[in-house]
């Protein structure tokens, strides 16, 4: 990955963690609240592990 790259993934997981702060009521998961890329059974597993973190 180059500098470059590397310099935008991070500003752009940095907005959307500012973002996400201000949201109280809303929970951002998967590629966007992560920031990375999920096949989609990754991406199932990642959003039951949240919700069951979430709400019990």
């Amino acid at each position: 990955m180059t500098a470059g790259k590397a310099l935008s993934r991070r500003l752009t997981a940095e907005l959307i963690a500012a973002l996400a702060g201000e949201q109280p009521n809303v929970i951002f998961g998967g590629r966007l609240g992560s920031c990375k890329y999920y096949d989609m059974d990754d991406a199932i597993a990642a959003a039951l592990e949240l919700a069951e973190g979430e709400l019990g």
